[in-house]
């Protein structure tokens, strides 16, 4: 079952996953040498948890004064990752779901 980094019932919370083990994690998919179920079963709310970090960082710099240009790029990549965590979120719904089924 999946550890939601938010569960209030959980201790554990998930630590980001870098830029760098994102890179690695892919290049690794990419060249077939990890399946794509057991990468994300294992970073999956590492993945989460850095997409909340960057949410929060992107909704700060848009506290600030920018201009226009930068402005609105930045609200595209804030729409994009929050589109990121509901599909994490989503997925590992459904996935407990299929869990909880299988136990039942």
């Amino acid at each position: 079952m999946a550890d939601m980094p938010f569960e209030a019932s959980r201790i554990f919370v998930a630590a980001p996953l870098t830029v760098e083990e994102l890179e690695d994690g892919l290049r690794l998919l990419d060249r077939g040498e990890i399946e794509a179920d057991a990468f994300w079963d294992t970073n999956l709310a590492a993945f989460r948890q850095a997409m909340v970090a960057a949410i929060g960082e992107t909704t700060g710099l848009l506290a600030g004064r920018l201009p226009y240009r930068w402005r609105r790029e930045l609200e595209v990549q804030l729409e994009a990752l929050r589109g990121y965590v509901e599909i994490v979120d989503l997925y590992m719904t459904r996935r407990d779901a299929a869990f909880n089924a299988r136990l039942n």
